[in-house]
């Protein structure tokens, strides 16, 4: 097995294959944000020289990194998906107080692939997926219990679901959430997170959930 090559971080050091890698710290406590642009700019540089590229989504889930408590375990979830969905969301009504959505919610993920993270022995945050098109995955629902937001779950799902469409050959990952032009700050911060994950807003429809309920598209293109 060729290993690859880490270059222009700490100087040009062999490291070993990844389920054992071991990065050093890139800033205080490990900022996301200037974890994934260093990642991302590393990876690039070395599948450049060997030909081999490491996802971010995969170095996330593999790696472990001073400074950070916890490693972002994301597999598929392979039965009681609806059980699991219905568990995530019922525990945020500020995001998903409307039942009846819930319910349609939780009927959907039956026939859907979902992704799970796991911490602390269950199953903290998912994300349900569903081709749209050829080109287009899309990111039918995704939740993560309040106690682990702001651990970088929620940006680690994306990344899984951004790995599963480029691997099936798409091109697009969609989302669809409440819309701008409804005050909710729930959804507020939501968009704002999708926006940090790369996603990009398409347009705002009035009519396609309710005209109580704007829905926003938002796509993500996968390079």
């Amino acid at each position: 097995m060729k290993v690859p090559r880490l270059c222009n971080l700490t100087g040009s050091t062999e490291i070993p294959p990844a389920q054992n890698l071991i990065l050093p710290d890139f800033g205080p406590h490990g900022i996301p944000a200037a974890r994934h642009r260093l990642l991302r700019a590393a990876w690039l540089r070395n599948s450049c020289r060997t030909g081999e590229m490491f996802t971010v989504a995969s170095v996330e889930r593999q790696c472990r990194f001073p400074g950070m408590t916890h490693r972002h375990d994301i597999a598929e979830i392979e039965k009681d998906r609806d059980r699991v969905c219905r568990a995530i969301l019922e525990a945020l009504p500020d995001w998903f107080g409307i039942p009846e959505a819930l319910e349609n919610y939780v009927r959907d993920v039956k026939t859907m692939a979902v992704l799970g993270c796991r911490r602390d022995g269950r199953i903290v945050g998912m994300v349900a997926l569903h081709p749209t098109s050829e080109a287009t995955l899309d990111m039918h629902v995704i939740g993560v219990l309040r106690p682990y937001h702001g651990q970088g779950i929620g940006r680690a799902l994306v990344e899984a679901a951004a790995e599963r469409a480029r691997a099936d050959g798409m091109s697009l990952l969609s989302v669809k959430t409440l819309g701008p032009s409804h005050p909710d700050p729930h959804y507020a911060a939501t968009r704002a997170f999708y926006l940090s994950v790369g996603f990009l807003p398409v347009e705002e429809f009035k009519d396609l959930w309710s005209e109580e309920n704007p829905c926003l598209l938002m796509i993500k293109p996968l390079g």
